[in-house]
């Protein structure tokens, strides 16, 4: 007789079944950044075809709610500019390094998660911009100095989520510090850099 464990069970079972046989091969930085970008790409592209049914209940339950988040967070630290920076950047650098903590426990969800929340997200958003009247020029001006940063970002953090996803257990014990640091080094760097760009510009 089937329990409710072994149902909630059985998704992460295939997966894992799965994953197995992706670990014998060897996957390059350079495989898995396409395959973020592919995936954000995809989503994005999903977004923008149903944007009328996502763009607004998206930014009233989920954009607006993480304006006001980062806005508090900017109040508390001292309402400056430079608090508005560190307030964005704490923010993306948690989601970051968040999905990549828990990208191997949940068998690379977590990174299925930030990279098709934020592609439809994004592409639901953008859509509406322009379907009530903003140029695709405006748009883009107002998106890529931006985002430029922070989807490197986040494709970094996916980079590194699936590296520790895909290793061995013997790869994974020899390899997980350097990993780990180096993409966390990066992408640090690059959400900070953004994080400035967005307060002072």
């Amino acid at each position: 007789m089937w329990r409710a464990g072994a149902v909630v069970d059985m998704p992460y079972r295939i997966l894992e079944l799965k994953l197995k046989l992706m670990r014998e091969r060897t996957y390059t930085y350079t495989q898995l950044f396409v395959f973020s970008m592919s995936i954000f790409t995809l989503s994005a592209l999903l977004g923008a075809v149903f944007h009328p049914l996502i763009a607004l209940p998206a930014y009233k339950s989920l954009l607006e709610p993480s304006f006001k988040g980062v806005d508090t967070m900017a109040q508390t630290l001292g309402g400056t500019r430079m608090a508005s920076a560190l307030a964005i950047f704490i923010k993306n650098t948690f989601a970051v390094l968040v999905t990549i903590a828990l990208a191997r426990r949940t068998r690379g969800i977590s990174v299925a998660i930030l990279l098709i929340l934020n592609g439809v997200l994004i592409g639901a958003v953008l859509s509406h911009l322009h379907a009530v009247g903003y140029t695709v020029s405006w748009i883009l001006a107002g998106v890529l100095p931006h985002g430029s940063f922070e989807l490197t970002a986040f494709f970094l953090g996916s980079n590194a989520g699936l590296k520790l996803l895909l290793c061995t257990e013997q790869e994974l014990a020899l390899r997980k510090k350097e990993i780990s640091s180096l993409s966390i080094a990066v992408t640090v760097a690059l959400i900070f850099n953004r994080s400035l760009h967005r307060s002072f510009l």
